[in-house]
């Protein structure tokens, strides 16, 4: 089979050599072959995963980072060159025509990347037109906050009212206010409640809240983080917040295992977190070891343009009620835990080898027969009613 001629180093070096390896391999995953000076300074770069196993470097040619599609330019440089023989394929900067000179008083070439991402980044794009395909996205613009937080204001007033509707509130009920920015949802919440204590970290929404409410002696704004609050050691009271996604497991933890436990949470979340928290679907560890003491449910399902900026990801409003008789006494609440987190201890083991320690084979065997369990249930497959009945079973086998 006749060979094409022989290949040029692709960055338009002087090298006539190119580096060792499959040629055609190597003109699949880049525009052509490299000498082995180019190819050494290539090694540099931040590798990334090709092939089989292999860690490749990303091709950086001498001539830097360029922007447009593999075969034009959109900055306006020539189109690449390539030559072929049978069925392979490779490029040479050799092969290209030469650009046309520029006459003395003809106006400029056209900025490369003008009206694309290369406009966005001066300095960034080399203007040499023995270039790589490389497309930078274009970022869009957000809050600080909302990029490093996930925080997304509610964007009016009617959103805030289908939001504290759905919560059931009414006074005069003590609500305490988790992230309460600028009082959009405070003064929702001040008209179903008795006292609202609403918590702010950012000073400057904290003196918006503060001037918005001066007049109102049912509201305490006051300037901390939700995580130092002092929550009543006594009594009833509810909490209602639209936290920074990126602080939902904290306040989940705090709210859930406080010594008073609230009446109600209601916490706008992303909808992946509660089905987390609140074990729809499958089962969770976090779910389970709260069940007990608390009913979840999804009130409010909310949709992306109800916030500023929008979400990336769909949110809802999960409601966790306390239990007037808690399914656990408290004196058993230690022993609860360390059954739950036994029974989830190796991931997606079965439950009856999870609980061998606890529970023999024949107890488990008559506990699965009466509660519908599988032999080789998986923990998230084993309902809350499920895990309740494992633990009675194990608790009339420590008291004999």
């Amino acid at each position: 089979m006749p060979r094409g001629p022989s290949p040029t180093c692709s960055t338009g070096c002087s090298s006539a050599r190119v580096g060792r390896g499959c040629w055609r391999a190597s003109t699949r995953r880049s525009f052509g072959r490299r000498c082995s000076r180019c190819s050494a300074a290539s090694r540099a770069t931040p590798a990334r995963r090709s092939g089989r196993g292999r860690s490749r470097p990303l091709p950086t040619p001498c001539c830097g980072v360029a922007t447009g599609s593999r075969r034009v330019d959109r900055g306006g440089a020539q189109p690449y060159a390539r030559w072929r023989n049978d069925s392979r394929h490779a490029y040479s900067p050799a092969l290209e025509p030469p650009l046309p000179e520029r006459a003395p008083n003809a106006l400029p070439a056209r900025r490369p990347g003008s009206g694309t991402v290369a406009a966005a980044f001066p300095g960034s794009f080399s203007t040499d037109r023995h270039v790589c395909a490389r497309r930078v996205p274009v970022m869009s613009r957000r809050s600080p906050l909302a990029t490093t937080l996930s925080q997304h204001r509610i964007r009016n007033a009617k959103v805030a009212e289908r939001i504290v509707t759905s919560t059931g509130l009414s006074p005069p009920a003590l609500v305490y206010e988790f992230g309460a920015g600028d009082g959009i949802l405070t003064a929702a919440v001040l008209e179903r409640a008795g006292k609202v204590v609403a918590i702010e970290r950012d000073r400057r929404l904290w003196q918006k809240l503060r001037e918005r409410f001066e007049d109102e002696p049912r509201v305490q704004a006051v300037l901390g983080d939700f995580r130092d609050a002092q929550l009543p050691r006594r009594g009833a009271y509810e909490v209602v917040a639209n936290l920074p996604f990126a602080h939902t497991s904290e306040a989940m933890r705090l709210l859930l295992g406080a010594r008073n436990r609230p009446r109600s949470i209601h916490l706008v979340v992303a909808r992946d977190a509660a089905m987390r928290w609140g074990g729809f679907g499958e089962e969770t560890l976090v779910s389970a070891l709260a069940k007990p003491w608390f009913e979840f449910r999804v009130a409010l399902a909310l949709r992306r343009r109800d916030f500023v900026p929008p979400p990336r990801t769909d949110c809802v409003l999960l409601t966790a009620r306390l239990r007037a008789h808690p399914l656990v006494a408290a004196s058993e609440a230690r022993g609860w835990e360390e059954f739950v987190r036994r029974g989830f201890s190796r991931g997606r083991g079965s439950v009856r080898r999870n609980l061998s320690g606890m529970l023999s084979y024949e107890q488990f065997k008559r506990a699965a027969r009466a509660h519908g369990i599988e032999r080789d249930a998986r923990p998230g497959v084993v309902s809350f009613e499920q895990w309740l009945g494992l633990w009675r079973a194990a608790n009339r086998r420590g008291r004999r």
